[in-house]
């Protein structure tokens, strides 16, 4: 499908709903059919679609991606929806800094240090197609998302 939400591929029973006055406002709304449950709409306004939106209730799940993810390494979320990232991280005396980024928008900084070595966490949302990385100064412990 043409223009279908998030450009995903996925197929889609569509829905039009046309203004008497022309085609300049219109209204869609998808059906997925290889990704059930998943249902976007999206309104075209004096000619001009806005983008599509995820309708209903979603069901995310807590998933373990440490293993998928690295330090200072560059990630997109192109799930359909906004997402929450959590992410365990070491501090020290001699590298205590963490940075979040969404967008490559520092959106978070803690100067964590300590006389010792702790451990902390941050906790942030991305929205649907954004990107998003972390830079602990002392390394990663586990990095979950809530997709």
């Amino acid at each position: 499908m043409i223009n279908a939400p998030n450009g995903d591929g996925n197929w889609y029973f569509v829905e039009n709903y046309t203004h008497l006055g022309g085609s300049h406002w219109q209204t869609q709304i998808a059906y997925g059919m290889t990704n059930p449950g998943k249902n976007y709409s999206r309104t075209k306004v004096n000619g001009t679609w806005a983008g599509w939106t995820l309708l209903g209730a979603t069901s995310q799940s807590y998933q373990n991606v440490s293993s998928a993810r690295c330090n200072n390494c560059t990630y997109s979320n192109n799930t359909g929806q906004t997402i929450t990232v959590i992410v365990r991280y070491f501090y020290s005396s001699t590298q205590g800094d963490i940075n979040v980024y969404v967008d490559n928008q520092q959106i978070t900084f803690e100067d964590g240090a300590a006389s010792n070595s702790f451990q902390g966490s941050v906790t942030f949302p991305v929205p649907n197609n954004s990107s998003y990385r972390v830079l602990a100064g002392n390394g990663i412990i586990s990095w979950w998302e809530l997709r």
